[in-house]
Formats: C-alpha cells, structure tokens, sequence
C-alpha cells in the first residue's frame, strides 16, 4: 500500500498538486455533522480512506476515548500525512494508496477525492490510472458508466471493505443524482445499500469548489426494498452546534430542515433524484388533482342548539306519532362500515313546520315542558330568543335535506367518507357532501375513500388531541382529490363498481377494495409512487400523529 520511490517523486514534483489529487478539504462544522452521524451505528473500525488534513480524525480523537476503537487513516499526499500523523501518533495512519487497503472495517468516513475521468489517464501514476483503479476494484453486479469521477470508484472499494451492515457516510459533490452517469452508480448503490439518508446542502459548503454537494449515510444491506431514505435539504447556514446531530433534527421536525421520507422503491423509479428533495415532488397537483369544492357542495350538518329536546332513541313518540320525525346519524360509532344502511343504532330528530296548536296533544306537551325548562333557565340563548319572537314555531327546523356522502370532522385513524344510502339527515358533527352535476355520486366516494386523499387529510387537519385529527370545513372545501374529469371512462365504471362494493363490504374487506382504488388513481396523480409506497407514506404519517407529539412534519403537500 505505501507508495514508491517514483510515485513520491512524481507528487514531490507537482506544483498544483492539490489539483491533480481533487483535494477539497471538509469545513469543521459539517466534519462534526458527519462524524456524529458515523458513530451513531457504534463502530469498533472507523476507515478515513483519505483523510487530507485530518478533519474527521482530529473530531472521532475528541469525540471518543475508548481504547477499543480502531482509528484507521490512509492518505496518498505525503506531506499532508505527515502534518496529521505528528498530531495523531496513536492512530494507523498510512502513506499510501486507498485502492490497495484490503482489511474489513466496521465504518468509513470520507470526502473522496473529485477527479473527472477524463484525468485518470493511462499516463498518471498507478494511482491517478483509471485502468490501474480498476483491476484493483471487486467484482459487482452493475456496470459502472465509464465516465465515471474517481469518487464513484472509492465507494465501490469502501462496499468491497465494510462488513455486513457496516456504513458509509460521505461528502460528495451532488451532480451523480441527475447526470447519466450517476444513474449506474444510483443502481450500485441501490442494489448493495441501505440509503439511509441523502443531505442536499442548498449553500455552498466548500469555499472554493464549484460544486453543490451532498451527504450520503449509507448501510451496507441488499434486504433495503422495503425500507425508506431520508432526504433532507439544508436551506441555510446551520451553526455547528444544530448539525452536530442530524437523526435528532429530523426525528423533531427541525423547522431548518426540509425532510422527505422516501421508500427504496421509489428510488428505483426516479431518474433525477433532484426531484425527492423539492416540495409538491410526490404528486401532481396543478394539473391531476383538484379541490374538493370544485366537484362537490359541501355544508356542516344540521345544527338543533338542544339536542337533548330535539333528537331522540328509542322515544315512545317516534312510533306513535312516526310523520314528526326524521331519523339523524349522529356519530360515525353508529355507522358499521362505510355505509348508513348499516346502523349500530338509530337516531330520530323532532321535524315539523306545524304551529304548536295543529301537533297532536301529547307532542305539544312534550314541547312545552321543554319550553317551559328553557324560559326558566334563558339558556340556550339561540333557542331562548327564538321562543321569545315565535312561540309557536320556534321548534321548527326548515331546509333539512340529506347529502348522498357524509364525513365526521373530527376521525382518529380510518378516514372513512360514508355512503348515506339510507338518505338520513346528519348533526352537525358531520359534514354533507353532495356530488356537482357532472359528477357521479359512487365515483366521489370511491376517489374520497382512496389512500391518496387520506394523505392529503393528514395535512389538510390539524390535531385535535389524543391523537385525533379536526378538520373545519374550509379545510374540507380545499381537500386535494384526484379529479375525475381526467380519468377515462373505462377507469370511472370500474371506480364506481368498487365503490359500490365498497359500500357493501364488511369492515373486514374495506381494504381490498380500498387497495384496488389506488390502483386505479395512483397513475393519474403521481408518475412516482405505487400502491405500496403509499401504504408507508400513510402509516408514517398516521403514526406521527397517533404517537403524538406536537406539530406536523409536512411530506406531500407544502
């Protein structure tokens, strides 16, 4: 691994040395980022594969003071090696070439050097010779573009010396995300890691380079199909003592960060990987989707100001006397499914535009005892004053009218929007919606029941403690749905079809056809999830809420 007399002397001979080596060296605050990051896994064999002027080194010697750890340093620059092995003498620091080092280690921390391909010609020594690079690289599944930058080449070397489930945590310039060479090494990274997380710095970190750049933790684990990466954008300068620890500002919702969760799979299907770290980037809401006042009416259900006088069960009166009375749904705990024929138990609401004198003399009892309660107390106020200016009418409740899909304001984990097939009037815990001409009542309410509109709700309400979820009716009336006027009418039918079976199905069921819902939407508002991708969006945002916690960590829809 040391280098040759010839190899010293053609370094010693070089005035822009740190040109022809691609050295850019890592500004403290965002080495202590990193190296938290890398001593989170609790690595006993730490890999710095060129460590410049020592930066990480110099911060793991400060940070950890077990013996027990292996501190292992390599640099090809002689006279930087030099300088740090003098500062750090307990350290195994070599002179030489990274691509030589064969021993396992448990971590590596590096800024690799950037060097264009078109430099790591046949006439540089061994260790600036792309040919020479590559003999010495492992054998992988991908074939990496030629046009590779010879940091692509030490992350496949780093891969070749981690154990199982060892990491990798780098600073890299940004440009691999979208350029037609990063997407074979976006494949080699996606068939070997876990990405754990991909900070992209939106100000310059390095003074002197012309080049955005970004962290990459990685894990060493090809089972990673399944789990999701972190993308995070750093937007401003962040003092040294807010990056020092990265999991615990995007565990917290850190307002200084914008964080994207984002499965493995949808890795596999974007090729600029910009887009995961822009907002609106999951779905297309300009042109897809559209708000839900503009297919829908929409009104808070019927409000009585005495429920107690005014709604009843199982009330003698309502079967003798059954042309006063309406029946109501009062809460969805009375609703079994997503359907109001399906009632745990029925309501009935006092309705009638009859003065008191032309109501069966039991009724007009049962109304003056209760009017007679509300003079004596002046309470409730509205109803009070409606006493005080129609004393024979002020029981009546005019424009009631039933909404094809009603939906609570207040839900706690299954959103669930009802079909009211049995056309009952709702209280004002619910809100009515009731489909524009065009739109077909089945096919609202299977768009409504989707996961897509169930994401969009989490954003859309705000917590209303112990984990429940309030949403006013102008929320509601902006609720982003997908819009049906784009969807083919081969789509619609089968969308009306599952609603209907939706509306029958036990609870049991709801989710096969929910599932099969998503199907069909997904590809008219997003290019860039599928159906299981929006599972986990879901769970993480129905778990942040339910384990709450304070605040919301917006993924979709600022």
């Amino acid at each position: 691994m040391l280098l040759t007399e010839p190899e010293l002397n053609w370094l010693d001979d070089k005035v822009n040395k740190s040109d022809l080596l691609g050295q850019v060296f890592t500004p403290g605050n965002v080495a202590e980022l990193m190296v938290s990051m890398a001593l989170d896994s609790k690595p006993k064999t730490i890999l710095d594969p060129c460590f410049g002027e020592g930066v990480f080194l110099k911060v793991i010697n400060r940070k950890i003071k077990d013996a027990s750890i292996k501190n292992i340093g390599i640099e090809l620059d002689p006279d930087l090696y030099k300088g740090v092995r003098m500062e750090l003498p307990s350290f195994n620091l070599y002179n030489g070439d990274f691509f030589d080092f064969n021993n396992e280690v448990d971590c590596i921390i590096m800024n690799p050097p950037y060097i264009r391909q078109e430099l790591l010609s046949m006439e540089m020594p061994k260790f600036l010779n792309k040919g020479e690079i590559l003999n010495r690289l492992p054998l992988i599944n991908t074939n990496i573009s030629p046009r590779s930058n010879l940091y692509i080449y030490f992350f496949i070397k780093s891969w070749a010396l981690l154990k199982n489930q060892g990491e990798i945590v780098a600073i890299v310039p940004n440009t691999w995300m979208t350029a037609e060479y990063g997407q074979t090494f976006k494949d080699f990274l996606l068939s070997n890691f876990w990405i754990k997380s991909i900070i992209q710095f939106n100000k310059d970190v390095f003074p002197n380079a012309d080049v955005d750049s970004c962290i990459i933790h990685l894990q060493k684990d090809i089972r990673s199909i399944e789990k999701h990466s972190n993308m995070i954008s750093i937007n401003q300068a962040i003092s040294k003592k807010e990056l020092e620890y990265i999991n615990q500002l995007i565990y917290n919702g850190d307002k200084k960060l914008s964080v994207n969760k984002v499965m493995n799979k949808s890795l596999h299907l974007e090729k600029n990987w910009f887009n995961f770290f822009k907002k609106k980037t999951l779905f297309d809401l300009e042109n897809k989707m559209v708000t839900l006042d503009q297919v829908a009416y929409l009104k808070r259900g019927t409000t009585t100001n005495y429920n107690d006088f005014f709604i009843k069960n199982n009330f003698r009166l309502v079967e003798k006397y059954p042309n006063y009375f309406m029946d109501i749904i009062c809460s969805p705990k009375d609703i079994e499914g997503y359907t109001t024929r399906s009632l745990l138990r029925k309501n009935y609401l006092l309705s009638t535009l009859e003065k008191k004198e032309q109501l069966p003399l039991e009724l007009n009892e049962y109304i003056e005892r209760y009017e007679g309660e509300v003079l004596k107390d002046t309470k409730p106020k509205t109803l009070y004053n409606k006493i005080i200016k129609k004393p024979n009418q002020w029981f009546n409740i005019k424009n009631l009218k039933s909404a094809p899909i009603i939906f609570s304001y207040i839900v706690r984990d299954r959103k669930k929007f009802i079909l009211n097939e049995a056309n009952l009037i709702a209280r004002d815990n619910f809100y009515e919606i009731s489909p524009k001409e065009q739109v077909d009542k089945l096919i609202l309410f299977a768009i409504l029941n989707s996961r897509i509109t169930a994401l969009f709700l989490e954003d859309t309400g705000r917590s209303h403690g112990k984990g429940l979820l309030k949403i006013q009716k102008y929320e509601l009336e902006k609720l982003k749905i997908a819009n049906p006027d784009n969807i083919i009418e081969q789509d619609l039918d089968r969308l009306a079809k599952l609603g209907d079976s939706l509306a029958k199905s036990v609870e049991q069921n709801a989710l096969k056809y929910i599932s099969k819902i998503d199907r069909i939407l997904l590809p008219y508002v997003s290019t860039k999830l599928n159906v299981e991708d929006l599972e986990e969006l879901l769970r993480i945002k129905l778990d942040s809420r339910l384990n709450k916690k304070s605040g919301h960590l917006k993924l979709v829809s600022e």
